[in-house]
């Protein structure tokens, strides 16, 4: 019986009741230790009959061995594998050490367990219990929260416990989980505790010493309450942490058996696996027996299950491990690696805990193993074994390498801080240059991401002057990543000095493509065209022989500066899906950022369905430029839709990104959607002075020139033709230096406001004209809909309609209202009326029902399209019927028929 918890073990029923009903629930249990986390998860056990309970606790030694946790916890449905789709299946057995086939991708792992435990709920529903989850393998917990966060309509449910003292070491994803906190047992549920007929030796005059020394926790009333024990372990006990005093509890307990049983006991809890065969192996060394084994267990200091030893509370090992001397510590590793053979992992991990001095031959183990778990995607893993393995290098040159690649490795799995910890540790043994330039190349990128970006762009471009003449391709990449820094913080005059620096990189006699690239982008931005296209597409046709998605994302890139925007997309469309195939998902990020940018004119709803899926990547792995980038697009799409409540919200979530890390891009990007917003609301006015600010300041060259067209607009809309003057000329200019048709369009459209009668025609027409071959649909309806009020105005009303009519359509199928509703009324003025066409059923999808249904109206299957988006089949189909019923289809074929693309 659970004292006390009668609020916790209700909602532990609430969660399980609704996974029987189909809704998943995670639920992180924290308290410290003894408090009564693990006997919660025993009840929810108890309770979750006829559900498939999967369970594992973790083990403080079992921090360094990649997928441990995750392997025990689905040790008994490793059969169900074989249901994944293929890429999955691999990176999930390569994972768990099923297979030598291995897929480098943690979140293709990830998908694998959440498509592996919804299949499972498919046929029962599915309990996991994650016991002492702070001494899981940090490539477990984070799949597992990875998993949690993605099931919504599964019959899955999720307890994880930690301990509270723990805190700070906690990895982040566990924090973001609903929290159920284990508060010590009220004065009631002490007493009744203590009077629940347990056959506690106490006596009576120490009971109150006893209450007041546990303080509520249920183990140590337990515990505390064996004869004398209070005395027994000192009277400066009370100066303890209530951990402290249980160890020493424990630890009584264990001095009263056989030396045999607690050498016994040290070798358990100096290895993970809990393995009786190696156990006694390794204690035959010692002088331990099975009999000894049998002494442990009796006194209810370790259980034994099916030839698996499990200590009875993790204070018991920690006790046993930390009152042990070193060398008696050093001996049971010693033990335990030579008893390992068949283990090499265990055993290489064993010796390093054994060993004292630098040993270049289990340092040379330790990497061995890192480059396994590597290329098992146990990034973190890894890093810890390369740390691990610098520590046992004597030469410098070699331990500092080895730091570099934890660094490296932990910035890849997202540990910013851990990375900039292990840089910090290799500058301190002293860098050759080529290895400065490394650690400087990785210092750029995590300052880039995570601080200010313009700090990340000077160490980037100082690092590229340095090794360039010893290393360009080097050099090179940083100048591509010091680019990117610039054009996030609208630094022309940065970006300017990036391509000078990469016009002078050389490999056999040319310029390498990542510096075409950036060089290409400067002359452009310098207004040397002639000079920047030929740069730009020799970078291109590099790109034409890689299947990188990070390179198909600067292609596209360079494609935009080209004025090719078809071509922007399409590399965008190509890097979205070569990032989703590998599950390179920092990478699919920015991907998404450059299609969700291209798709904005074409097709905003789609922009925004893979913002805000870019958006949900960006914040799990810590890209805050792409994170103010996503919610950017998502103010602009609502904009378009005359959502002023969404639009402002995002706007003011992108301005505190900005103001943060020097965000200049992104936060323009905002400014001029919510002058969009007015536009299209009839506040011109309102449009105006943004957006002349927004000149003004000259936060980002590249957003003020795509809005200025929105500026002429909001200047003649409010009366003030002279204020678009200046304006027009920096479009003029800018259309002069690209040689871009598409802003050619804008550009015509612009100069046809300013101007009336038959010039104004004129330039509406020739806008139009390019509009139909450059253009985009969203620019084309603007355009149609002012030569439409433009002839409605000169009277040629039966002129007028047929412009009017077809940027009402336009503007009805992307959902933009305030638009439709002014081209609307412009027909009426000629005295044509309409009706709104009903697509609220489709303006009612959420962006991820959007993405669902336009995968799956290519003929995907729900399996498909849940590898894809890293959902579960259930999820997927729980979404679909949701589209069905808001857009009253019956089936996946009418899919087809909806207008998804807009």
């Amino acid at each position: 019986m659970l004292y006390g918890r009668q609020p916790e073990c209700a909602r532990i029923d609430e969660i399980l009741r609704r996974a029987r009903d189909g809704v998943a629930g995670t639920v992180l249990v924290r308290g410290e230790a003894g408090i009564g986390k693990s006997a919660l998860l025993d009840y929810a056990a108890k309770q979750g009959s006829g559900m498939l309970v999967l369970r594992v606790s973790g083990v403080e030694s079992e921090t360094h061995l990649a997928f441990a946790g995750l392997h025990a916890l689905l040790r008994p449905v490793f059969d169900a594998i074989d249901r994944l789709p293929p890429p999955q299946a691999m990176a999930l057995r390569g994972a768990l050490g099923l297979s030598d086939e291995v897929g480098r991708s943690h979140f293709l792992i990830a998908g694998g367990v959440v498509g592996l435990l919804s299949a499972l709920a498919d046929d029962q529903p599915v309990l996991c219990l994650i016991d002492d989850a702070q001494w899981l393998d940090a490539e477990s917990v984070d799949t597992l929260v990875f998993a949690g966060r993605r099931f919504e309509s599964d019959s899955v449910a999720m307890m994880v416990a930690v301990r509270a003292d723990v805190d700070a070491a906690l990895p982040v994803s566990l924090r973001t989980l609903p929290q159920l906190v284990l508060e010590p047992l009220d004065e009631t549920a002490v007493d009744e505790f203590m009077e629940s007929g347990l056959e506690l030796v106490l006596d009576h005059r120490l009971r109150d010493a006893v209450i007041a020394a546990a303080g509520g926790n249920p183990l140590a009333l337990v515990e505390l309450s064996g004869e004398n024990v209070l005395r027994g372990i000192g009277a400066d006990s009370q100066r303890l942490p209530l951990s402290a005093r249980l160890e020493r509890a424990f630890l009584r307990r264990v001095e009263l058996l056989p030396d045999g049983a607690q050498r016994l006991l040290l070798l358990a809890a100096s290895d993970d696996s809990g393995q009786i065969g190696l156990l006694l192996s390794a204690g035959e060394a010692l002088g331990a027996s099975v009999d000894d084994l049998a002494a442990a267990e009796r006194a209810g200091l370790v259980r034994v299950d099916e030839s698996v030893l499990d200590f009875f509370h993790p204070l018991v090992r920690s006790a046993v491990y930390q009152s042990a001397t070193f060398a008696e510590r050093q001996r049971a590793h010693l033990c335990l690696a030579d008893a390992a053979g068949a283990a090499p992992d265990r055993r290489t991990w064993h010796r390093a805990a054994a060993a004292v001095y630098p040993d270049a031959d289990v340092a040379d183990e330790l990497e061995d193993l890192a480059r396994a778990a590597e290329r098992r995607a146990a990034l973190e893993t890894a890093a810890a074994s390369f740390d691990r393995a610098a520590s046992l290098t004597a030469d410098p040159a070699r331990r500092a390498d080895r730091l570099l690649c934890a660094a490296e490795l932990s910035w890849e799995y997202g540990r910013a801080e851990q990375a900039c910890r292990y840089i910090e540790s290799a500058e301190g043994i002293g860098l050759a240059p080529v290895m400065q330039a490394r650690a400087d190349h990785l210092k750029g990128r995590i300052v880039t991401t995570t601080g200010v970006v313009l700090d990340g762009y000077e160490l980037l471009v100082t690092s590229a002057a340095q090794i360039a003449e010893t290393d360009p391709l080097r050099a090179a990449a940083m100048l591509v990543e010091a680019t990117r820094a610039a054009s996030y913080c609208g630094a022309v005059d940065r970006v300017l000095d990036a391509g000078r620096r990469a016009a002078g990189l050389r490999v056999d006699g040319g310029l390498p493509p990542a510096a075409c690239f950036v060089a290409g982008v400067a002359a452009l931005l310098g207004g040397r065209p002639q000079e920047a296209a030929p740069l730009l597409r020799s970078a291109l046709e590099a790109v034409e022989q890689q299947d990188d998605p990070s390179l198909f994302v600067w292609a596209g890139t360079a494609s935009a500066y080209l004025g090719d925007f078809a071509g922007a997309r399409s590399y965008g469309i190509r890097a979205v899906a070569r990032a989703r195939e590998v599950g390179a998902m920092s990478t699919l990020t920015q991907a998404l950022e450059l299609l969700s940018i291209g798709e904005l004119p074409v097709a905003p709803r789609m922009a925004e369905a893979d913002a805000v899926e870019g958006l949900r990547l960006a914040r799990e792995t810590g890209q805050v430029p792409s994170m103010a980038v996503h919610l950017s697009t998502i103010t602009m799409v609502a904009a378009i839709r005359g959502d002023e409540s969404r639009a402002s919200d995002c706007a003011k979530q992108v301005m505190a990104l900005a103001a943060e890390h020097g965000l200049a891009f992104p936060e323009a990007r905002a400014e001029a959607a919510l002058a969009v917003l007015d536009l299209g609301l009839g506040r011109p006015q309102q449009a105006l002075e943004r957006l002349d600010e927004l000149h003004q300041s000259a936060r980002h060259a590249g957003v003020s020139l795509g809005a200025a067209p929105d500026l002429v607009e909001s200047a003649v809309r409010a009366g003030v033709p002279d204020r678009a003057a200046a304006c027009l000329a920096i479009l003029e200019a800018w259309v002069e230096t690209s040689g871009s048709l598409w802003a050619q369009a804008l550009l015509a459209r612009s100069r046809a406001m300013l101007t009336d009668g038959a010039e104004a025609d004129r330039l509406f027409t020739e806008a139009l004209e390019l509009e139909n071959r450059h253009g985009t649909p969203l620019t084309k309806a603007r355009t149609q809909l002012l030569y439409g009020e433009f002839l409605r105005r000169e009277r040629r009303r039966a002129e007028a309609r047929p412009f009017l009519r077809s940027a009402w359509e336009a503007f009805e199928s992307f959902g933009a209202a305030p638009w439709a509703g002014r081209a609307q009324a412009e027909l009426r003025a000629t005295g044509e009326s309409v009706r709104r066409r009903d697509s609220a059923s489709i303006d009612e999808l959420t962006p991820q029902e959007r993405q669902i249904a336009r995968l799956v109206a290519t003929g995907a299957s729900s399996k498909e399209v849940a590898g894809r988006l890293f959902l579960s089949p259930r999820t997927v189909d729980y979404h679909l019927r949701k589209i069905f019923s808001k857009t009253g289809i019956t089936s996946r074929n009418q899919l087809r028929d909806l207008q998804l693309d807009s």
